[in-house]
């Protein structure tokens, strides 16, 4: 097995639990519809390179539909 870069040793990790990142974690940025969509295609499942253009275009379209019942403007926080 490969050792574990060293951008993800526990060290680095260590910044993020911080209280300061931690109370500054609620205004992260919002995300729009389509950004939200787009990253599906970042999934080696999903990209876009490995689907047909009918079938991603198909899957953007139902998932924006699905999206914007809720959030009708387009713009939601993604929760982790």
């Amino acid at each position: 097995m490969k050792p574990k870069p060293k951008h993800l040793e526990p060290v680095y990790a260590a910044t993020f639990k911080g209280k300061s990142v931690v109370d500054a974690y609620r205004f992260r940025p919002s995300h729009s519809a389509e950004a939200y969509i787009e990253s599906f295609h970042s999934r080696n499942g999903f990209s876009r390179q490995r689907m047909a253009p009918e079938m991603a275009d198909a899957f953007d379209t139902a998932v924006h539909a699905l999206v914007t019942q809720s959030y009708p403007d387009g713009i939601f926080e993604v929760q982790s």
